[in-house]
């Protein structure tokens, strides 16, 4: 009967091993989730310095791996320009114009080297 009851708890220690051994593992991989940074950036077509930023942030996402670019052209596109707006409201401004570009809880107007700067 003891040899019955060893076998059990033996088993039952194995299983609760592998389950928790998948909750660590799921834990881990939601964490590596939350270390991702996304930004958002709202372009037009031929705007001059959404042309000069799009290279910034490819190389940005080359040399952090963990961030995720959103695009979204507006002058082409309705839906993207009143997204740009009730994005831009609710970081309390009124868009001025493109580019602009969203991380965290800053936002930056326009591009030039020294915003390149900030939003790295």
């Amino acid at each position: 009967m003891k040899t019955k009851t060893l076998k059990q708890v033996l088993i039952g220690f194995f299983i609760a091993l592998i389950f928790l051994q998948g909750l660590v593992t799921d834990t881990f991989a939601e964490n590596q989730e939350d270390d991702k940074v996304t930004l958002y950036f709202f372009w037009g077509e031929g705007c001059p310095h959404c042309i000069a930023q799009k290279p910034f942030l490819e190389e940005l996402q080359d040399r952090y791996p963990s961030i995720e670019v959103k695009e979204f052209e507006v002058y082409n596109d309705k839906e993207n320009s009143e997204l740009f707006t009730e994005v831009a409201e609710a970081y309390g401004f009124k868009p001025q114009g493109v580019p602009t570009t969203f991380v965290g809880d800053d936002y930056f107007a326009g591009y030039s080297e020294s915003i390149g700067e900030k939003i790295e």
